[in-house]
């Protein structure tokens, strides 16, 4: 964490100095996630900073999750395996509380209005954390969020399962549904700081720059616009140094593996060597 805030002082620095939008950010993430791979759950625990860019106090946050309406849509599209697939929502508590927060909840769960209290209210230009606690089944499909299992093993796909700040505009939280076809989400620019545990067999391909030891990987991606993660028992990496950015290849062994390699290295050395030379590195 003292690393990103220090990277994100340096970004701020070097960027000329504009009054901020008038709206509620969320500045960062902090996640502690686990994967149960006998199971198939994601138990996810995520703190976002929060700052009040507005010039009025607000004493309502509004949080989005799109699991359960992803769940929903597999239930009716993708199966009898999903029927029964369900998100738990455990708890909100709001800058470390001992206690949940009172939540209000629409749209099959997918908008998550958070009461801040009277007496609590982010008042403009200062910050707040809330900490999202959730435990979601992973749907049996291979798409943005899922798993598949073949004979070599399981992949899973972790992507449009995190909670997240809902996009405040003009005033307004931006509430728009969850639909499967194209991006149905808008997250401003974030940093993320992730810890992620799965079985030490399982390789870990993530948004930003990660290490993995005994089967915890430590993720960090500074201002992006969101985060994902591939989790894989069966899937290999490859890494190698062009101009001296390291890239990471993270393929699955099959007919064409070796030439799929050969080709996508030339391609990543040559297209890196290109945009160093023209655009910068």
């Amino acid at each position: 964490m003292p690393q990103i805030e220090e990277n994100r002082k340096d970004t701020q620095e070097a960027i000329t100095e504009e009054p901020a939008e008038k709206k509620i950010d969320a500045l960062s993430y902090y996640m502690d996630l686990t994967l149960d791979t006998g199971l198939n759950k994601l138990t996810e625990l995520v703190t976002m900073e929060v700052k009040n860019n507005t010039d009025q106090p607000v004493s309502e946050i509004c949080i989005r999750d799109m699991t359960p309406a992803y769940m929903e849509y597999n239930a009716e599209f993708y199966g009898e395996e999903n029927a029964n697939k369900k998100t738990e929502l455990i708890s909100i508590v709001v800058n470390g509380s001992d206690k949940s927060s009172e939540l209000k909840i629409k749209d099959n769960g997918s908008v998550i209005f958070v009461n801040l209290g009277e007496d609590k209210k982010l008042e403009a230009g200062k910050t707040t954390e809330l900490t999202v606690e959730i435990q979601t089944d992973i749907p049996d499909r291979a798409d943005r969020f899922g798993y598949q299992e073949t004979e070599k093993g399981k992949l899973y796909a972790l992507s449009f399962c995190f909670p997240y700040l809902a996009d405040h505009e003009n005033g307004e939280w931006q509430l728009d549904p969850f639909f499967d076809d194209g991006e149905s989400r808008s997250h401003d620019l974030a940093d993320y700081s992730v810890t992620f545990h799965a079985p030490e067999s399982y390789v870990v391909a993530a948004t930003g720059i990660s290490e993995t030891n005994n089967g915890e990987t430590r993720i960090t991606a500074e201002n992006v616009r969101d985060f994902a993660i591939v989790a894989c028992n069966f899937m290999e990496k490859e890494s190698f140094t062009v101009e001296g950015i390291q890239v990471n290849n993270y393929f699955l062994d099959g007919k064409y593996t070796d030439e799929y390699v050969k080709i996508s290295k030339a391609v990543a050395k040559d297209s890196i060597r290109i945009f160093t030379e023209r655009i910068g590195k």
